[in-house]
């Protein structure tokens, strides 16, 4: 097990970029004063996929209606878990699992090296207790 200290407010400011750090689930609902979330995950038919300048969120939702999304899940994450998931994180990180994402001890800490990649391994850790998307 891995020591190391992970300061309280490094959740929510890295959090502050739902939905926009969204790169493998879609962040569909936010509630920042109450640090939950809610996430989509779902396996898409090649038919869905648009290239279009509507917001992601408007896709998923048309697409949902539209019946060509397959195994859609919802997942709702609130400040435990995604505390979890920080848990979760640092041991993969720190243990050169996830060296790709170019945190470390030194800067770790710091939201400001946090970029979407590295708050979507967040939420991973925090779903599914791993990444295991990207």
């Amino acid at each position: 097990m891995v020591e190391f200290k992970v300061d309280p407010k490094l959740i929510e400011d890295v959090m502050q970029n739902f939905p926009e750090a969204s790169q493998c689930l879609t962040c569909v609902s936010f509630k920042y004063e109450k640090m939950e979330f809610e996430f989509w995950d779902y396996e898409a038919t090649p038919e869905s996929k648009e290239d279009s300048i509507v917001p992601a969120v408007i896709q998923d939702l048309n697409l949902r209606r539209s019946g060509l999304v397959e195994n859609a899940v919802t997942y709702k994450l609130t400040r435990k878990e995604i505390e979890n998931g920080m848990k979760i994180m640092v041991e993969l990180v720190f243990g050169g699992k996830l060296a790709g994402l170019g945190l470390g001890q030194d800067n770790f800490n710091d939201a400001g090296s946090w970029d979407s990649w590295c708050a979507d391994a967040l939420v991973q850790c925090a779903i599914f207790g791993e990444v295991i998307y990207g």
